[in-house]
């Protein structure tokens, strides 16, 4: 009985020995005063509400200074959707998905793209432009569909009013989307505006960083921007309610904007209420 407990408890401890903090290296190349670090999931915000956490300390290494992000070793096995920002202060720029893992993590960012590594001594600053796309989900009815943007950096991606007229499509899972090719990730507007030319258009704020495809979906009553290209694609035969990350939910909170899809009808915006 003796051996077995001594065993029982050198596994356990060993169990315990496995896990340590997630350590996250930030190398801040884009001049920005302070930084804030955000996980996105659903269903936990590691770092706590938007914009999230500000590093827990600086460290210097070999000659490198980084601000320290620290994820606590209950997270581990989870999957942190992380988004760097420069505490809410008009900037921020998505990190590919991190796996929770007790690791130390090597990050470096210019302010528009985040480049990962594992060589603390050289931080990655060849920040090369990339294309990406803009899908759009189209529930309109519309004749025509167009596609204006503007930011600080970047006052018109697509040209100036009424900026891109969408022709294209590309089939994207189950859902054909309207789409724009080639947009460079060195652009960031601050307001994407779909519209039809005629007097609709429908505003959607935000910092969009490009450094990954976006997605928007717009109906006669309003227009979204998405994680998914798929939001209203589900037909059922009762209301279907996704968050505006486009994940379904079974029972949405009060208080909280969800876009409802019936059937086959187009989606709309709700705020829920009793």
């Amino acid at each position: 009985m003796k051996r077995n407990l001594l065993l029982s408890l050198s596994l356990c401890a060993a169990g315990l020995a496995s896990q340590a903090e997630t350590n996250i290296y930030l190398a801040n190349l884009a001049g920005w005063n302070e930084t804030a670090m955000y996980s996105r999931d659903d269903d936990t915000e590691i770092f706590g509400e938007w914009p999230g956490s500000a590093p827990t300390s600086t460290e210097t290494i070999s000659g490198v200074t980084y601000d320290k992000f620290v994820i606590a070793d209950s997270y581990d096995g989870l999957t942190a959707n992380l988004i760097l920002n420069n505490n809410n202060n008009g900037s921020q720029v998505d990190i590919a998905s991190l796996n929770v893992d007790g690791g130390n993590h090597y990050y470096a960012t210019n302010g528009i793209l985040v480049n990962a590594y594992s060589d603390p001594a050289g931080p990655n600053i060849n920040f090369d432009p990339v294309d990406t796309f803009v899908y759009i989900l189209d529930n309109t009815g519309w004749d025509n569909l167009y596609v204006y943007g503007w930011g600080t950096n970047a006052p018109e991606i697509f040209g100036g009013w009424p900026g891109k007229q969408v022709t294209d499509t590309e089939m994207k899972g189950d859902v054909i989307n309207k789409v724009i090719r080639g947009v460079e990730a060195s652009d960031k507007p601050h307001c994407l505006i779909p519209h039809n030319n005629e007097g609709t258009q429908y505003d959607i704020e935000g910092t969009y960083h490009i450094d990954r495809d976006i997605y928007l979906m717009v109906t006669p009553d309003g227009a979204v921007a998405t994680s998914s290209p798929a939001i209203a694609a589900d037909i059922t035969c009762k209301e279907a309610y996704f968050t505006l990350q486009g994940i379904r939910v079974a029972e949405p909170e009060n208080g909280k904007p969800y876009m409802v899809k019936k059937g086959a009808e187009a989606g709309r915006l709700v705020m829920t209420s009793h």
